[in-house]
């Protein structure tokens, strides 16, 4: 992305939650230096999609950040971890492939390969109660929170 595309970019966004930038160039220059930090390395057009679709189901003024994420994740660069309710029935379904005996081949994000790690395996996690699913969570969720951090980390720049 060239500088100009992030002065367009920071302005879209802005204007989407009818927002004034900063008046004042010292303010307006560390706003953009900000923007600058989290987006540099990513396309344009990447940036410019997540903005649309950020825009239409959030409510608070758009993160820098927030956009990288998103930006990444369309362009591909990134696989997606499932929720903590889609890795909660993904758990439920191995559990009872294993006690069925009846076991498929299939891939395991690694953000749940770490949660089954920490839980002691699956034989040692129940799966039948609100209160083991929401055990599960506390597992699994700091582990998805340091997996993101270092999928979507932001570029070195001075």
């Amino acid at each position: 992305m060239t500088k100009d595309e992030l002065v367009k970019v920071v302005d879209l966004v802005h204007s989407h939650y009818g927002e004034r930038m900063p008046t004042t160039e010292a303010l307006k220059k560390q706003v953009y230096l900000a923007w600058w930090h989290a987006l540099q390395d990513l396309e344009y057009n990447d940036i410019k999609k997540a903005i649309n679709q950020l825009v239409l189901v959030e409510t608070f003024k758009l993160r820098p950040a927030q956009i990288r994420k998103q930006a990444l994740a369309l362009a591909g660069k990134s696989p997606a971890v499932p929720t903590t309710a889609q890795a909660w029935a993904i758990i439920q379904k191995l559990i009872g492939d294993v006690n069925t005996g009846s076991v498929d081949a299939t891939e395991i994000h690694d953000c749940i390969r770490q949660a089954i790690a920490q839980l002691g395996g699956l034989p040692a996690i129940s799966a039948s109660t609100n209160g083991d699913r929401n055990f599960f969570a506390g597992v699994y969720e700091p582990i998805v929170r340091d997996w993101e951090i270092r999928a979507y980390e932001l570029p070195d720049s001075d």
